[in-house]
């Protein structure tokens, strides 16, 4: 059973791969997560309460500050694993 499973783990991760090579997903998920922090950052801006404020600069900073490790460390395996093959 845990054969099946790790398979399909396989193949799900495989998918994942190709997508993320694709441009085109890239480029929709870039502008999903700008029209998202753009929504935050109006958002923030119009609030009224001042703990708002806070929280969503607060929130949207640590945002941007683990998407930024998180994609550097992808690009660095990726940039790794392409010196090898060659």
């Amino acid at each position: 059973m845990a054969y099946k499973e790790d398979k399909a783990m396989a193949k799900t991760s495989e998918d994942y791969a190709n997508y993320m090579k694709n441009v085109k997903y890239r480029y929709m998920s870039l502008a999903t997560f700008l029209l998202t922090v753009g929504y935050v950052f109006v958002l923030g801006i119009t609030s009224e309460e001042t703990v708002f404020k806070i929280l969503s600069f607060l929130v949207l900073g640590a945002a941007l500050v683990i998407i930024s490790v998180v994609y550097s460390k992808n690009r660095i395996k990726s940039s790794k694993g392409k010196e090898s093959e060659t």
